[in-house]
């Protein structure tokens, strides 16, 4: 798995070629097989602020989200100006906020972060500053 979030007793992962699997690590039991939501491009993160609801995005700056359990309901957003977002975090079913490799930051708020995230560029501080 190349990221992971726990939901509740379950861990949701995705991996390098766009797919996602839900299990239970106490039992060992998948309770959502290996299914695509990313295409075959690389799930660089993943959050969930929710049991029924995750967040990941990809190395080229799309997010996609949805339910685990229902991994065909997918919906993949391309976030203008992005590249690859290697971190997201979802403090709410809310609220999410992602960052790229050059320091971008994208914020999603509404319900279910379905509106389409806006960019917002957040400069790295200078060692004078």
């Amino acid at each position: 798995a190349r990221c992971s979030a726990r939901r509740s007793t379950t861990f949701t992962s995705g991996d390098h070629a766009g797919q996602i699997v839900t299990y239970d690590p106490q039992s060992g039991t998948v309770t959502t097989a290996p299914s695509q939501v990313d295409g075959s491009l690389y799930l660089l993160t993943l959050a969930c602020p929710a049991s029924n609801e995750c967040v990941a995005a990809d190395q080229y700056g799309r997010v996609v989200y949805g339910d685990p359990a229902n991994p065909a309901g997918w919906t993949v957003v391309q976030i203008a100006g992005a590249t690859a977002i290697d971190g997201v975090a979802c403090p709410s079913t809310t609220t999410c906020a992602g960052v790229d490799i050059t320091s971008n930051v994208t914020v999603g708020i509404g319900p279910s972060i379905t509106p389409t995230p806006q960019i917002a560029i957040a400069e790295p501080r200078s060692s004078t500053e």
